[in-house]
């Protein structure tokens, strides 16, 4: 009797391991909440969403398209990429977008679409600029000019070599992903380039730097 009630506790906890791992959570592994990250696209590229999670992806959108006027475009479903699912709150799941400008997000932003357990939705918020759709999306400084920039900036080697880089050649500047940022009320295409220890945002156009952030996580 042992043998067998034995026998069927492990084979219901592989049943459950096998569920487990065949299911596909859409909010979990996130590369970034607030910020895309290196690996952001490729992870929102391959992930595969749960046919509930896509069905909410879908509900949110025909929402967005008849609330046009709220979104401020005509093409919601071109205008903001699906972000995640946030299921933290007992009143709704929230189903966020990143805004996008000819698949270019725009750092910060957001768009939500609350959905009641009932289906019905519950509200829209979000923190976007209309404005931004107007950015030329279209680079004229190369990823390698920007990373040259980053790397003959002053404050790009002393800063890595305080993160314990004892020697920072021009192959650890990573700058291989475009991004919208919003600096003194104007709008930047970019270059997202990462040392240890810093992130450089490269206007994309002028080859400025815009902004420099301490990095608060590993890259």
């Amino acid at each position: 009797m042992k043998k067998i009630i034995f026998f069927l506790t492990i084979s219901l906890a592989l049943i459950l391991i096998n569920f487990v791992n065949g299911q596909e959570d859409s909010t979990k592994t996130i590369p970034s909440i607030y910020d895309p990250l290196p690996g952001y696209e490729e992870w929102l590229k391959n992930r595969k969403l749960s046919a509930e999670d896509a069905s909410l992806v879908e509900k949110a959108y025909q929402y967005m398209e008849k609330r046009k006027d709220y979104c401020k475009t005509d093409d919601p479903r071109s205008d903001f990429k699906f972000r995640y699912i946030d299921r933290s709150s007992g009143y709704s799941i929230k189903v966020k977008f990143w805004q996008i400008v000819n698949g270019i997000i725009l750092k910060h932003s957001f768009i939500y679409i609350g959905i009641k357990s009932d289906g019905s939705i519950r509200n829209i918020s979000g923190r976007f600029y209309p404005q931004a759709w107007n950015v030329n999306t279209t680079p004229t400084i190369t990823k390698e000019q920007a990373k040259k920039t980053v790397f003959n900036d002053s404050r790009c080697v002393p800063t890595a070599k305080y993160h314990g880089e004892d020697i920072l050649s021009f192959e650890q500047v990573h700058a291989d992903s475009l991004i919208i940022l919003e600096h003194e009320n104007d709008f930047h295409l970019c270059w997202k380039a990462f040392i240890p220890g810093l992130t450089y945002y490269v206007d994309a156009h002028t080859d400025k730097i815009i902004r420099t952030e301490v990095n608060m996580i590993p890259n």
